[in-house]
């Protein structure tokens, strides 16, 4: 009887952990999304014109991967 309640309960923790690990996801995606509209809606490209410790690297393009990507775009 005890073996079959050990194994119930390893059961339901096991599923509970993939649940867990799916909601972590989901949180993440969340607030991903929330945070890239809140930066679009603001036109956060512009903040980096308006810092002159960023200035020198306004404009600057790196290679990764073969794909050029902007300063801008990485912040």
């Amino acid at each position: 009887m005890a073996l079959e309640i050990e194994n119930i309960v390893n059961k339901y923790e096991s599923v509970l952990k993939k649940y867990r690990g799916l909601y972590v996801f989901a949180d993440l995606l969340a607030t991903f999304l929330v945070l890239y509209a809140l930066f679009v809606l603001l036109n956060m490209r512009d903040i980096f014109l308006m810092f002159t410790t960023f200035e020198p690297y306004t404009g600057a393009k790196y290679g990764i991967l073969g794909f050029e990507i902007v300063f801008e775009t990485l912040g």
